[in-house]
């Protein structure tokens, strides 16, 4: 018996009009919702939190332009395993798989070791889908 498997991504942007600096710890913010197909994730924008609504795997890609390559980190309620990555230069990414364990779960992206500074335009997106 074949099975079709659909994806259904959750995908968010950061669009800048000027140029920020996000502090070392703080979570990366986002603000534009590209694909929102996936309805088990909501984001908050006054936190800058996403929210993950029932139990399950998630996998999660990031990329971000970045003056040289950071390493990101997934802080919150959630388990996150990362996989190996290869650099790439100017551009800070990453992907893993996010495990939840109980309804209603949050995490934020983050670089713990320094301050970011994105420039003006479209400079981060990261996509979400659920494994299982």
């Amino acid at each position: 018996m074949k099975d079709d498997i659909v994806l259904n991504p959750f995908t968010m942007s950061l669009e800048l009009e000027n140029e920020i600096m996000i502090e070392k710890g703080n979570p990366i913010p986002f603000n534009l919702i590209e694909i929102d197909k996936l309805h088990e994730i909501t984001y908050d924008s006054d936190k800058q939190y996403f929210h993950i609504h029932h139990p399950g795997d998630y996998y999660i890609s990031y990329q971000m332009k970045t003056e040289k390559r950071y390493r990101m980190d997934v802080k919150g309620e959630v388990k996150y395993f990362e996989a190996d990555l290869f650099p790439v230069e100017k551009m800070s990414h990453g992907s893993g798989i996010i495990t939840t364990t109980k309804n209603d779960m949050m995490f934020y992206i983050t670089c713990l070791q320094h301050d970011i500074f994105f420039q003006k335009g479209k400079q981060a997106t990261i996509t979400i889908f659920k494994v299982r």
